[in-house]
């Protein structure tokens, strides 16, 4: 009796040993459990703020920011934000209408980096916010489905190449505040049919080229404006162009080169200086007349206007280069009699008549 009683003893002391194992074992799995949860919320906290990406360029090491697919630097203590790439790998990167935001994590963002959106295959309009002071160079180069554009109300400079060879591109508006615009920056921009900030244009500074190879076609000012050199050479759909309203502005090479379509142009009553090349290249002007101020007319300033025709050469011009009508085959020129003009077409074999 004695033995049985010893045996179920020690069958109860082994169930209660295995119950304890059972107990230690499953709260061992709880605290593993509860230290992987929070693991992965630390993960995810750490995910979901800006992570910085080490990325080499021609100054050395820089820390870029990512947050919702734009790569960006801060500008410095204060000053916000630089967009540097709109990125190519994120899930907003297909995007074909782009917000651009006006702040990210708090902070403002002031400009967008050269090649920020360059070579996008899907944009078709982006919104530029108020924040935004800088466009850099190149930023929307060879966005081949880019469409239409607002520019923010404090932009104040668009740089060199800014919408370059945006085909599509037909519509910008905005961009109240802006004061420079860089070389070509509508170059190629085919489907452009009304130049941008025209009505803005007396309070620019503009560089060369543009508008070239863009659709505008008629070019008119009604206000003062400071022409660029070479401010719409390669024009190459403008037919008319009326500068005869502007008061304050001289004449600058280049002004109108290449631009093959030119049919008709109204010369600026207070030029004095007919410069170098301004319609060199333009085979379809047939007649030009010259103020009554010139003293001078550049070289090749008429080079190569195969169907000039006529151009009224007034007494007080001065100084013409030997190549200023140089290819002109077509060209009469008319001018007074014993004036500098005449003397000139005399010595340079150009067919001359005489006018009253």
């Amino acid at each position: 009796m004695k033995k049985w009683f010893l045996a179920c003893g020690i069958i109860v002391i082994a169930i209660m040993g295995l119950q304890l194992t059972a107990q230690d074992v499953s709260g061992a799995e709880h605290i593993n459990n509860q230290v992987a949860l929070e693991t992965t919320q630390t993960m995810m906290k750490i995910q979901a703020t800006p992570r910085p990406l080490e990325m080499y360029d021609a100054d050395g090491w820089k820390k870029y920011y990512v947050s919702g697919g734009y790569q960006y630097t801060y500008i410095g203590a204060g000053k916000g934000i630089r967009i540097e790439r709109f990125s190519d790998n994120s899930p907003w990167s297909k995007s074909k209408k782009v917000i651009i935001p006006s702040e990210i994590d708090g902070h403002p963002v002031r400009r967008l980096a050269a090649n920020s959106f360059s070579q996008n295959s899907y944009i078709e309009e982006v919104t530029i916010p108020d924040s935004v002071e800088v466009i850099g160079g190149q930023a929307f180069m060879m966005c081949k489905s880019l469409q239409r554009v607002y520019i923010g109300k404090n932009v104040r400079k668009i740089d060199n190449d800014a919408f370059y060879m945006c085909r599509k591109l037909e519509k910008i508006s905005g961009g109240e505040s802006l004061k420079m615009l860089g070389l070509r920056t509508f170059q190629y921009c085919e489907k452009l049919r009304v130049l941008p900030f025209k009505e803005r244009f007396y309070k620019l500074d503009f560089g060369e080229m543009l508008c070239g190879n863009t659709g505008i076609q008629n070019v008119s000012f009604d206000k003062n404006v400071v022409l660029a050199n070479g401010l719409f050479r390669g024009c190459r759909r403008l037919k008319t162009a009326n500068l005869s309203k502007i008061q304050n502005s001289e004449c600058t090479d280049d002004l109108f080169r290449d631009c093959i379509a030119l049919r008709q142009v109204k010369i600026n009553k207070n030029w004095k200086y007919i410069e170098n090349r301004i319609f060199y290249n333009c085979r379809n002007l047939t007649s030009v007349n010259i103020p009554s101020k010139v003293r001078r007319v550049g070289s090749k300033a008429f080079g190569n206007c195969r169907s000039l025709k006529k151009i009224k050469m007034p007494k007080s011009v001065k100084k013409i280069e030997k190549d200023a009508f140089k290819g002109c085959k077509k060209l009469t020129l008319y001018v007074k009699k014993g004036s500098y003009a005449h003397k000139y077409a005399k010595k340079y074999h150009v067919k001359y008549k005489y006018w009253k």
